[in-house]
């Protein structure tokens, strides 16, 4: 059967970030600046209010097509076999691109995939559309399948394994076991088709939201070169020469910019900008660049704009404000190896004073959050609500014998200014119940390096499941062995939780399990603390054309190929 499109909410990408190093170029020309004055799934378009639509006039002008974005932090890398941080995975994606996108109909949105069916909802034939690898070798299914076996390979540092565990012959963890090889699940038909099987049936829209969506094809002649076991390191991560996106890569200057080219061989058609750059500045100087012109536009989630600016953003005569609603979650990780005690963990979370962060830090633009969710999520379980209780959570740290004495580190990454001022209530919080913390701030690769090895006692970072799907995102975060389970919990009741979302069907059902899943969460001393969710300000220059309005980045970046300035 062929399926049509399910509304979704937009999906959320944990996500964290900052650039090593590298280029595809030695060429050293600075970016332009802009030029201003001052399931067969079937996707509708977007919608007109949230996106910026003036037609771009075909190029008649000899200058060139600039768009100059601004962004908070750099990325670690270009993997696009890995999702831990949201920088990295968006800018990617502007080089590799999944089978499917979620639009601004908050629909799923075709993009390598040509079509998706099924007749049972638990063997779905995959389809590709034509198109090329920018070394004009043909994207085919062996690169799927490919693709697939890598996120399995347990010697690969993949988060997309987590999307993946519901196929055939992999674990809970989306992994081969030890000994294994094959994939039954995976079969291929012909060069552009081939067929998924389930362990048992699953929603469309379950389908598609996760593997649909986080099926991003890597290009086998050159990955089947590399030694996986090392692939962390490889060059290839750093300086992606051989890609499907709409971008190629030109340059990266160190903790400045990103500079990006049309891909001329893009199965979408060319993009029509003449050069795409993403330059690294903090929250307060993308205001003054939107002001003076310099920038065209932030993206929610990896360049979010202060809302202290609001004020000298509100009425430019170059740029349009818009205020998006607060979902983007910032959680407080608690390193489980080190507070082995629920009662510690309970502790920490009561002594968090959520609605003075919300108040003094966000001036009251956004919500205080006690989940992975924002308050307007469907699947937020509001009888999860910790009280702020400093009294007693003194108690309950001299229940579990708590060591007073001792020092903590708190992982406080820099570039998101309202996180970093977070970072100091939190710290004044656990200060007040009898908690020694040490607050170390670092750029967001370190951060998150530092939060993957586990030196760390706590960490703040913004990140969550998807708000209508988010069954592998919590299995990712909270799930024994999950990819984004960088607090190391492992509670056998949660992953059991897990196991049962998966395999039920009513959605109905789904949800009550889902909010028993919130309920264990507090029962245990949640290792990934809600603090809160900030309202979002995009600002958009008018002479930018087919930008998407939204709060989540990876739906802004989608149509990334569709983005133009005005003829001047």
């Amino acid at each position: 059967m062929n399926f049509k499109s399910k509304k979704i909410v937009p999906v959320i990408l944990a996500v964290l970030t900052l650039f090593i190093t590298a280029c595809q170029s030695s060429d050293t020309t600075q970016p332009q600046q802009s030029s201003n004055t001052p399931a067969k799934t079937e996707a509708s378009s977007p919608k007109e209010s949230e996106t910026n639509r003036p037609e771009a006039s075909p190029k008649t002008s000899t200058s060139p097509r600039v768009l100059n974005v601004g962004i908070t932090n750099a990325a670690s890398n270009f993997a696009a076999y890995t999702s831990f941080e949201s920088v990295q995975w968006g800018l990617s994606s502007l080089m590799f691109d999944t089978l499917y996108k979620v639009d601004m109909d908050a629909n799923y949105e075709k993009f390598l995939a040509e079509s998706v069916t099924t007749d049972d909802n638990q063997t779905f034939i995959i389809k590709l559309k034509e198109a090329l690898w920018t070394d004009n070798t043909p994207i085919t299914s062996d690169d799927a399948i490919y693709t697939i076996y890598l996120y399995a390979n347990p010697v690969v540092n993949s988060t997309q394994s987590q999307y993946f565990s519901v196929i055939e012959g992999l674990n809970s963890t989306g992994r081969l076991d030890e000994g294994k090889t094959d994939i039954p699940g995976i079969k291929k038909i012909d060069d552009r088709t081939f067929s998924v099987t389930t362990q048992f049936p699953v929603s469309t829209n379950y389908f598609l939201g996760n593997i649909g969506c986080n099926l991003r094809p890597l290009p086998k002649h050159i990955f089947e070169k590399f030694d996986l076991e090392n692939l962390a390191s490889n060059n290839f991560n750093i300086s992606p020469d051989v890609t499907s996106g709409a971008y190629k890569l030109k340059k990266y200057e160190v903790d400045q910019y990103i500079q990006f080219v049309p891909n001329e061989l893009y199965y979408q058609g060319a993009p029509q900008l003449d050069e795409l750059n993403f330059k690294i500045l903090t929250a307060s100087n993308i205001a003054v660049q939107i002001q003076s012109g310099e920038i065209d536009f932030n993206i929610n989630g990896i360049g979010n704009i202060n809302i202290d600016d609001y004020d000298s953003l509100k009425d430019l005569p170059n740029a349009v404000l818009h205020v998006k609603e607060a979902v983007q979650c910032q959680l407080l990780e608690i390193n489980t190896d080190i507070f082995e005690d629920a009662k510690v963990r309970q502790a920490i979370s009561l002594a968090i004073n959520r609605d003075l962060i919300v108040q003094q830090v966000l001036k009251g633009m956004g919500a205080p959050i006690y989940n992975p969710f924002s308050p307007s999520a469907k699947f937020n379980n509001d009888a999860v609500k910790p009280e702020y209780d400093k009294e007693k959570a003194k108690a309950l740290l001299e229940e579990a014998n708590f060591d007073f004495n001792k020092e903590y580190i708190f992982i406080v990454p820099t570039g998101n200014q309202k996180r970093e001022q977070a970072g100091e209530v939190i710290t004044q919080n656990l200060t007040e119940i009898g908690i020694k913390v040490v607050i170390e701030k670092y750029d967001f690769a370190t951060s998150t390096q530092k939060a993957k090895n586990g030196d760390y006692a706590f960490f703040i970072r913004s990140t969550g499941p998807s708000e209508d799907n988010p069954i592998s995102g919590f299995k990712g975060l909270y799930g024994t062995g999950g990819g984004n389970n960088i607090s190391n919990i492992s509670d056998s009741v949660l992953d059991e939780l897990f196991e049962k979302a998966l395999h039920e069907q009513d959605d109905s059902k789904q949800a009550d399990i889902i909010s028993d899943i919130q309920l264990r969460l507090q029962e245990i001393g949640s290792p990934s603390v809600g603090i809160y969710a900030e309202s979002q300000l995009q600002a958009v220059n008018k002479r930018a054309v087919n930008i998407r309005i939204a709060n989540s980045s990876p739906i802004i970046i989608a149509n990334a190929f569709e983005w133009t300035v005005k003829e001047e």
